[in-house]
């Protein structure tokens, strides 16, 4: 898709979740569609929505974390990271992404692991 579908998406989606806030499917195309327009601001508030109402997929705890690494919370974004290995323990980008939180504060034994 283009960047103007995926906002054009984005807009329905809006109107859609006004209707229904708690659904998620259309939580879960919602968050996934501001993170393709990088709207991180906005991607992280349906994230933890979508939490609270289903599971995230791997795919999902690692673009939170990343989303919150980037945002300064690190804490946050570790136990995304960790999660996402729960459900798949060699996704790379996970194993990275956390190996990256660790060196970052100062747990290098952890991110050696």
């Amino acid at each position: 898709m283009l960047k103007e579908e995926y906002a054009e998406a984005v807009e329905h989606l809006f109107k859609v979740i006004r209707v229904v806030p708690a659904e998620a499917k259309v939580l879960r195309l919602l968050s996934n569609s501001l993170v393709i327009l990088k709207d991180y601001q906005h991607a992280e508030i349906y994230l933890l929505q979508l939490n609270k109402v289903s599971s995230l997929t791997v795919d999902e705890s690692i673009n939170l974390g990343y989303i919150q690494s980037t945002s300064g919370k690190r804490e946050l974004a570790v136990e995304n990271y960790k999660k996402a290995l729960e459900m798949d323990p060699d996704n790379q980008f996970a194993l990275n992404n956390l190996g990256y939180e660790c060196i970052f504060n100062g747990k290098y034994v952890e991110g050696e692991q």
